[in-house]
């Protein structure tokens, strides 16, 4: 499983949960939104290639729009969010399930159609230095959110 984010100026680093590791709330919470998304979020640069420089102008602003995974909607998970980001979206706010409600989306189609054209990796490494953000076509859908 991969995770990762993205704002309308710039996408997180993806991260590669290890094969055989459940994703629970209890991960989702310590190693996704601890780690990962307060990395993302606390970037300060202002230039940079798009997983450099920072995801928003004022990361009090920020919201975090999940999806109906079942880590996304523990209440561990619930409240840690209400807890620690000034703008969140409890899930009964969250809109429907759709590409133009929810942009990521189209970002995760992208990775699946590159996982189905790599051959086969055989271990987690090799699927670390095969999938990557697709540059060109992400800094357009991120421009256009």
């Amino acid at each position: 499983m991969v995770c990762g984010m993205m704002s309308c100026q710039a996408l997180s680093e993806l991260h590669f949960v290890r094969p055989k590791r459940t994703m629970n709330a209890s991960y989702y919470v310590s190693e996704i939104l601890t780690k990962t998304y307060k990395d993302a979020l606390n970037r300060k640069r202002k230039t940079g290639t798009i997983l450099e420089k920072r995801m928003i102008a004022d990361p009090l602003k920020a919201t975090l729009m999940q999806d109906g995974a079942p880590p996304h909607r523990a209440n561990i998970t619930q409240d840690w969010c209400k807890n620690q980001l000034p703008n969140f979206w409890a899930k009964e706010k969250w809109p429907g399930n759709s590409p133009d409600l929810n942009p990521i989306d189209n970002l995760w189609s992208i990775l699946n159609q590159r996982l189905d054209d790599l051959s086969q990796s055989n271990n987690l490494e090799n699927l670390k230095k095969s999938l990557k953000w697709p540059g060109p076509t992400l800094i357009h859908l991120v421009s256009r959110i």
